[in-house]
């Protein structure tokens, strides 16, 4: 269980990210832990056997607290989620830019209350433009929140 602050966050954010619903289900890489991206196993009309599978891909970047107090009540913490769509080369754009929409409509006006941590994410997350490597990608989702801790007791 979640006990800071920024934790607490990144447990509510990713939560909300697993609870997606595509069709098909992608694999999500989870920042910090161990992840192997997903190949085809079998033959299929527009893949091959050991060809990359589409998933989702998560970092977490906290960013400078806001100081909105000087005493010990609240501070405004501030971040990104980012979610990329990694989506095989040569697949067209079509399919990866929906995935993306799915996750920003996933996001977006969302909020979230947990263990006194008010969660917002405080404007329509946003595509940047794909990221092209040899074999896949990158379309990058950028989620801004916003989140209050609880007051902390003098």
């Amino acid at each position: 269980m979640a006990t800071s602050i920024d934790a607490i966050i990144l447990a509510a954010l990713l939560e909300h990210l697993e609870a997606i619903d595509l069709t098909p289900a992608l694999d999500i890489a989870m920042p910090g832990v161990s992840f192997t991206p997903p190949v085809y196993d079998g033959n299929g009309a527009d893949y091959r056997k050991g060809d990359p599978k589409p998933y989702l891909a998560a970092w977490f970047m906290p960013a400078k607290t806001n100081r909105v107090t000087i005493d010990v009540g609240p501070q405004q913490k501030l971040g990104v989620l980012q979610v990329s769509v990694m989506w095989p080369a040569n697949k067209g754009q079509v399919k990866p830019l929906d995935v993306a929409g799915a996750v920003i409509d996933h996001f977006n006006n969302r909020f979230f209350l947990v263990s006194g941590v008010r969660i917002t994410v405080i404007d329509e997350p946003w595509l940047a433009p794909p990221v092209q490597s040899a074999d896949q990608l990158n379309f990058p989702v950028t989620i801004n929140y916003s989140a209050f801790g609880p007051e902390i007791a003098p």
